[in-house]
């Protein structure tokens, strides 16, 4: 009968017989880590033979500076009986490091006595490779992705605050330092045409990044990134090549958007301009519309002064004139001369082509004074025009001409709508009322109505159901309400004929 040593070293030798074939290193340790046998993989692995690897020659594969915890960890489990687990590296001796993950397997008699480890090794050299290149890959990753987060967000405020390059910049500079690397100790600084935008943090530095902003080739401005300290080396001082790219991308973008306000800027005066040009033309063509009975009312109070200064004149040939009658028909004469000149005053006004200015103004008193215009035209018409206005408005913020504009322009189209109206009483009625922060002024009459056919092109440019006119009336006519901040629409009357209505915001 074989006696227990014999069976160990059988058990053991069958033990070393497998390890040969699976494909990690395998080593068999005495209990205090002598190498008992090391397999052809743990050999290939380290680059020893199986005589250095012999008693503690084997430890000398593994790296200086990953021996002493091994060895530490070793001591603990073997005084506890149980395994562990442990990465370390090896070096070969043509200099080779090789990363190695280790499970360490206690081994005991049939007696269950501790008698040594079984440590079992796997090269994980690729893994680790792989691991290491995919952290870098994520990291890099997630630097362009703060990257594209800056650029989007550049174009995010750049539509949010579309026309104001103050909140554009001053929003930009705060988006700048997290898309660094160190953002906890970046700062940013923007200048352009004349604005200059820092981040509550920004100090000069001499680690400082900075490129040159554009419009159409010139430089206006510039834009820099800088770390408040020291940093470790990178490709540019402490900086990332790609934040050198990130930072030119800003400078460009903020230049283009500098290009585009400056253009919609430019394209703003000239359309104000031509605006105002066509908004003068229209009063002149209301006004041109209006000229036989504008004459007609003029002529009356020179056909007046005519006949008062004739009068005068034979009766003072005749010799028979007195002081009293005299005095009295040049009082007739200053009169009527006053009326004429009155009537020529407000069309001059009317007409004169001047720069809008918003003041506060009574819109009664607009719509009086346009009223002793329009009323000449509404009785050669044969039409009444009626105010009806609410006493003690409050002052409304307004270009008094502009809306005396809008105020000719819907009375003329009232009197022209009744045109054809033979059945009852014609009558235009401008009404004016206070709503909530704003005046509402309408002009009603009582003619043909508007076709419903008509809603979506009424107000369109250049769009006309006259015979004659351009169609710019009510086009311009809005477009002036609207841009005091008000608005312009029109509903039919349940008895017949439209009422226009617009607001004019108050001093609040």
């Amino acid at each position: 009968m074989r006696n227990t040593g014999s069976i160990r070293r059988l058990a053991d030798e069958h033990l070393d017989r497998l390890t040969e074939i699976v494909p990690v290193g395998i080593v068999r340790t005495d209990r205090v880590a002598n190498c008992l046998y090391a397999n052809d993989r743990w050999c290939q692995l380290t680059g020893l033979s199986r005589r250095d690897t012999a008693g503690s020659g084997w430890l000398c594969a593994v790296s200086p500076q990953d021996r002493e915890a091994l060895l530490r960890n070793w001591r603990e489990a073997s005084t506890k009986g149980r395994e562990f687990a442990e990465e370390f590296r090896v070096e070969t001796p043509d200099g080779e490091t090789r990363a190695v993950s280790c499970r360490v397997i206690p081994l005991f008699t049939e007696e269950g006595e501790f008698s040594g480890h079984l440590w079992a090794c796997t090269d994980v050299t690729e893994r680790q490779r792989t691991e290491e290149k995919l952290r870098d890959l994520a990291v890099e990753l997630e630097e362009r992705v703060k990257e594209l987060n800056c650029l989007f967000g550049i174009t995010r405020i750049s539509e949010q605050y579309r026309g104001s390059l103050t909140e554009i910049l001053s929003k930009t500079v705060e988006l700048l330092p997290p898309s660094w690397e160190h953002e906890d100790v970046a700062c940013a600084r923007i200048v352009l045409s004349g604005l200059d935008f820092k981040t509550r943090n920004y100090a000069e530095t001499p680690w400082m990044q900075k490129a040159d902003i554009n419009m159409h080739g010139e430089k206006v401005g510039w834009v820099e990134v800088g770390y408040l300290k020291a940093m470790p080396e990178r490709d540019e001082g402490p900086f990332l090549a790609e934040e050198r790219s990130l930072l030119h991308s800003v400078a460009e973008r903020l230049g283009r958007v500098a290009e585009r306000l400056d253009a919609e800027k430019k394209l703003d005066e000239k359309e104000n301009e031509l605006r105002s040009r066509l908004t003068h033309l229209t009063r002149i063509g209301v006004v041109g519309e209006m000229a036989s009975s504008i004459a007609h009312e003029v002529n009356q109070p020179l056909t007046a002064v005519a006949t008062y200064a004739q009068a005068c004149r034979r009766m003072i040939a005749a010799g028979l004139a007195e002081e009293g009658e005299v005095l009295e028909a040049l009082d007739r004469i200053s009169a009527e001369a006053m009326r004429a000149g009155d009537i020529v005053h407000r069309l001059k006004a009317l007409v004169r082509k001047h720069e809008s200015q918003r003041t506060d103004v009574d819109v009664n008193d607009l719509v009086r004074d346009i009223e002793r215009l329009a009323s000449v035209d509404a009785r050669l018409h044969d039409t009444i025009l009626r105010l009806d206005l609410a006493p003690g408005l409050p002052s409304a913020v307004a270009d008094g001409i502009q809306v005396q504009q809008v105020l000719l322009n819907l009375i003329r189209n009232a009197i022209d709508a009744m045109e054809g109206v033979e059945t009852r009483q014609r009558e235009v009625v401008v009404r004016s009322e206070e709503g909530e922060g704003d005046i509402r002024v309408s002009v009603s009459d009582n003619g043909c109505g508007i076709s419903e056919a008509l809603n979506s092109e009424l107000f369109q440019p250049f769009f006309t159901t006259k015979k004659e006119g351009l169609g710019v009336g009510l086009s311009i006519s809005r477009s002036i309400v609207e841009s005091h901040g008000g608005r312009m629409w029109y509903m039919r009357n349940p008895g017949g004929g439209t009422t226009f209505f617009f607001t004019l915001p108050t001093r609040g």
